[in-house]
C-alpha cells in the first residue's frame, strides 16, 4: 500500500491552523489544581499562543545582546586569567 507523502514539513503551526479551521469551536477542557474545570476553545487558545509569540520574537534581540555581552566578558577575562593560571617553568 503506498503513503501520501507531504508537499510540506509537519509544524506545530500547521497543526494549530488546521484546529483552528476545522474544529475552531472545539472546548478544551482540563482540571485545575485547585480542584475547578478549566474550559476554553481552540480559538480562544490560538489567540493566547499568537499574543504569546509575539511576545517571543520581540525578546529574541535582547538575548541576542546578553549572549554578544556574555561572550565579550569571556573573551576580555580569557586574556587576564592566562597569565595567572600559567604553569610555572621548570
Amino acid at each position: 500500500m503506498l503513503g501520501n507523502m507531504m508537499n510540506e514539513q509537519l509544524l506545530i503551526s500547521g497543526v494549530l491552523e488546521h484546529a483552528i479551521k476545522n474544529n475552531a469551536n472545539t472546548e478544551i477542557v482540563s482540571n485545575t489544581v485547585e480542584g475547578g474545570i478549566h474550559r476554553y476553545t481552540i480559538k480562544d487558545s490560538a489567540k493566547v499562543i499568537h499574543v504569546n509569540t509575539g511576545i517571543l520574537i520581540n525578546l529574541i534581540p535582547l538575548v541576542l545582546i546578553f549572549i554578544i555581552v556574555t561572550m565579550k566578558l569571556n573573551a576580555d577575562t580569557r586574556e587576564e586569567i592566562p597569565s595567572i593560571c600559567k604553569p610555572k617553568a621548570q
